[in-house]
């Protein structure tokens, strides 16, 4: 059994705890992208003796795809980088849209230099004409294909992923991955993410002040910091070091399979 993203802190309520319940008794092994989901899972009845491994970014990050965003972004082989902010979560339920709108007009009073994109907020118009009422500091874009995001990631300073419930989402490695520091929530998944000598900034949910220095601070990363943490992040997130790991646990948990056939599912 595996969870990845909100699959627990998000989604695990009524009928569907009732059914990760059931589930998780009689697992034969527990795969997450993050050890709080561990936790969680205890709490709601996986045993003890149950197998269990942390893979955090969805079997890992794709290194030679970032290496070449990498190679092709505008940003100088020094790491100097235009303060450019990009926040790319959309106006979707749980993420939290609309303190990062609030935050922007004291980030541009800061930072007057600043650029902010904001790519999927056009779902909700409310916040969307708030946004760009701001003026030409303020881009809105639509969703983009993955290696399009990636390329802004690398030319990115900044970026914000303001998650009310989270496990580890995939754009917080990935743009750590491509040298944006990250602004986010103080969420455990995350937290326990970005303990040094990872890069990266917490901030208490709902706090428009506290995201708002955040964003200045993380724009004055120097440039060689940024790129400590390229290679910090790829080094810990690597997919084929991940997937090695992968099929050690199937290789650990498969022999606790056999006579599973005709148990009660």
């Amino acid at each position: 059994m595996s969870t990845w993203g909100q699959d627990f802190q998000g989604q695990a309520k009524g009928s569907v705890l009732d059914h990760a319940r059931h589930a998780l008794r009689s697992c034969d092994g527990f795969m997450a992208d993050n050890h709080a989901d561990v936790r969680l899972a205890k709490e709601f009845g996986l045993p003890e003796t149950t197998p269990s491994l942390v893979v955090p970014g969805n079997m890992g990050l794709a290194t030679a795809d970032l290496r070449a965003a990498l190679a092709a972004s505008s940003t100088s082989s020094k790491g100097d980088r235009a303060p450019l902010v990009v926040f790319p979560r959309g106006a979707r339920s749980y993420i939290d849209y609309e303190t990062f709108v609030d935050a922007i007009p004291r980030v541009l009073e800061l930072r007057p230099d600043a650029r902010v994109v904001c790519i999927g907020l056009g779902r909700n118009q409310q916040a969307a004409q708030k946004a760009v009422s701001f003026g030409s500091s303020v881009t809105l874009m639509e969703q983009v294909p993955q290696k399009d995001l990636w390329r802004l990631f690398a030319e990115a300073a900044v970026v914000v992923s303001p998650g009310r419930t989270d496990g580890l989402p995939n754009s917080v490695i990935e743009a750590a991955a491509l040298g944006a520091v990250v602004v986010v929530y103080e969420l455990v998944s995350l937290v326990e993410v970005l303990e040094p000598p990872m890069l990266g900034y917490t901030v208490p949910q709902g706090d428009e002040g506290a995201m708002a220095k955040a964003i200045v601070d993380a724009l004055d990363t120097p440039a060689e910091r940024r790129n400590q943490n390229i290679e910090v992040t790829i080094d810990r997130f690597e997919a084929q070091t991940s997937l090695r790991r992968v099929l050690d646990f199937y290789g650990q948990v498969a022999p606790s399979m056999s006579g599973r056939e005709g148990r009660e599912s």
